[in-house]
């Protein structure tokens, strides 16, 4: 084989493989590495029963009365009660307890004690591309590169939210939409001995 041929498939081969390359190939590796750390998505912190509020459109009671209506929480009317609201004076509301459903139950972590709260967690973040990097910079004492990347969350259960109106859950309606749109965010990634990692992994 031609020996010019030879050096300029080793000189590819070897600028391909090198791990500490600013690239998109590498900022994908360690892009997806982190991307798969990370824990499933909370949506609702609280304990149950719990029983909604006494303000006329509480964001929790909004997100409790979507989520109930996706068969994630059973929605029972217990009284009503007179508050007086700033801007509509006296006005009667209706208070409502909310309990787990059996698929509620699937996605819901209890607190460690008494004392904490337990969470509705479900979904998983996958990685989809790097769009684009900024050239390696120093700091501190190490490089550092910014990286836009996209990424889904799919798993989730079957939910269909409105538009508008969700109370504490709009990152749950974001992420419902992500398998379409998927979600941009930027990280900062480290140049370590063995290639680019996310600062989660190094020291």
């Amino acid at each position: 084989m031609n020996k010019l041929l030879l050096v300029s498939i080793c000189f590819l081969l070897s600028s391909c493989a090198d791990p500490k390359k600013a690239s998109k190939e590498n900022f994908s590796i360690a892009a997806n590495e982190y991307i798969n750390s990370l824990p499933a998505s909370c949506y609702f912190i609280g304990n149950f029963p719990w029983t909604s509020g006494n303000f006329l459109k509480s964001s929790d009671d909004i997100a409790l009365r979507l989520l109930a209506k996706n068969h994630l929480f059973t929605e029972k009317e217990v009284s009503k009660k007179t508050v007086r609201h700033l801007f509509e004076g006296k006005k009667e509301i209706t208070i409502y307890e909310y309990n787990l459903t059996p698929e509620g139950k699937k996605h819901y972590k209890s607190g460690s004690d008494e004392n904490s709260n337990g969470k509705l967690c479900f979904g998983k973040r996958v990685f989809k591309e790097v769009i684009s990097f900024t050239e390696p910079a120093d700091f501190f004492g190490k490089k550092v590169s910014s990286v836009k990347l996209t990424y889904s969350v799919e798993g989730l259960p079957d939910i269909t939210l409105p538009a508008k109106e969700l109370g504490s859950i709009k990152r749950l309606k974001k992420d419902l939409d992500s398998t379409l749109s998927p979600i941009e965010k930027n990280y900062e990634f480290i140049l370590t001995d063995t290639g680019w990692r996310h600062s989660k992994f190094v020291d």
